[in-house]
């Protein structure tokens, strides 16, 4: 696997073993591919020339190997989209495109992980999805406090925030279904473009 796959494929994570980051990008590309319930630990372990109970040194269950995954997709998420908060100055407008464009490029920098973390997360038990919950919902929160600031502001004309966030949301999160890097718009063009497209959804005011 080299240095661009990798990359592509999950973030750094700190005291990751070697070994554990193989098995790691691995999952992701296999339950991107085909679906976590497609994937049996044989198939998983296999791919990297391992036998299947190889896969209980290093997490408990494949259940549990899903879980570490999607909390790594989506604690991701929330800290991209958090730093550019902080980053993007006090203007709501400002904000708005500072976190859309975090929004999107998380989804696009990763994409697989991505893909995994949206499409699996459903695969999760109910204690394992309310523990992702928190991370998902303080996203969604920081989304929804600066849109409800435009408004108050008047720098935003929305009849309904809630439905214009879900829009705005939804494009960051189905462009990983559709772009690569070969796509003839570059990452930095989607990411700029549909940071401009949220700031339509909520009618600016020029």
């Amino acid at each position: 696997m080299t240095t661009e796959q990798s990359f592509n494929t999950m973030p750094p994570v700190e005291d990751l073993t070697e070994a554990r980051r193989r098995l790691f990008e691995t999952a992701i590309q296999l339950f991107g591919a085909s679906g976590f319930h497609a994937v049996s630990v044989k198939d998983l372990m296999t791919a990297i020339g391992q036998q299947p109970g190889a896969l209980y040194f290093h997490v408990a269950s494949k259940q549990d190997l899903l879980m570490e995954l999607v909390d790594l997709g989506t604690r991701f998420h929330r800290t991209q989209v958090r730093r550019a908060l902080l980053e993007s100055g006090s203007a709501a407008p400002d904000q708005l495109r500072g976190i859309v464009a975090a929004h999107v490029r998380a989804h696009l920098e990763y994409r697989d992980l991505a893909r995994v973390t949206i499409r699996e997360r459903r695969s999760l038990t109910e204690d394992q999805q309310a523990r992702v919950a928190d991370a998902h919902q303080e996203t969604t929160q920081i989304f929804r406090d600066v849109v409800d600031r435009g408004i108050r502001n008047g720098d935003f004309q929305v009849p309904s925030p809630e439905l214009a966030i879900r829009a705005i949301a939804s494009m960051g999160v189905r462009a990983c279904e559709w772009w690569t890097p070969e796509d003839p718009h570059p990452m930095a063009e989607v990411v700029d473009q549909y940071s401009t497209y949220a700031l339509k959804i909520v009618a600016r005011v020029s």
